[in-house]
């Protein structure tokens, strides 16, 4: 190899450069350098996930989906309920999933509106009764104003990570706004993020 400088002369030198690729062989969304196939999932940077299979656990959701959710991509059933955290039946559980409370036992898996998260982790449903409605508008608007703290405030949080500050789920007027709406049949999403669903 000849480098000539802009300043003049010519160096001559044999040298060697090496770079890192970084793979997904197995196409599932975890670079192949954080999946150590140890069977353990530690963080997202040491999974324990088989660098060579997009689904460790074989319950029907990719490994890389299971570590955004916060699920075990090692374990079919996360929270133990027998209900599979992906759509295939498949070892301990006695039910294909999704579970629609990956995070929070629930075997029966009742679920009593159009949302996706089932009675026991939706958020939304301050006063637990399985539904997102007017009441739980109420309860909101008592909590924002320190009239009462019957709310759950597990699963007030509906706007979002947006609405998570420094690792407090709030309970605020925008999660009020947006119940509200939701109530009314407002064209608003009440989103799948409060802690009672993401296990937080």
């Amino acid at each position: 190899m000849q480098i000539t400088s802009n300043n003049g002369g010519t160096n001559t030198a044999f040298g060697e450069a090496a770079f890192e690729v970084l793979l997904d062989l197995d196409s599932d969304g975890i670079l192949d350098v954080f999946e150590t196939n140890t069977g353990t999932y530690v963080s997202p940077t040491d999974t324990g996930t088989d660098p060579n299979d997009a689904d460790s656990d074989d319950d029907g959701l990719d490994d890389g989906a299971e570590v955004a959710l916060g699920t075990d991509p090692n374990d079919e059933d996360s929270d133990g309920d027998l209900v599979c955290d992906g759509g295939i039946q498949v070892g301990v559980c006695t039910q294909a999933g999704p579970d629609n409370c990956p995070f929070i036992a629930n075997p029966g898996q009742v679920n009593g509106d159009a949302l996706l998260a089932g009675n026991a982790c939706q958020c939304g449903d301050l006063n637990n009764d399985g539904v997102v409605t007017e009441a739980d508008v109420v309860l909101v608007g008592e909590h924002i104003v320190g009239a009462t703290t019957a709310a759950i405030l597990t699963r007030c949080n509906v706007i979002g990570p947006s609405d998570d500050v420094g690792g407090v789920i709030d309970c605020d007027v925008a999660d009020a706004y947006v119940l509200d709406r939701f109530t009314d049949g407002e064209p608003v999403t009440v989103e799948n993020t409060c802690d009672a669903y993401t296990g937080s």
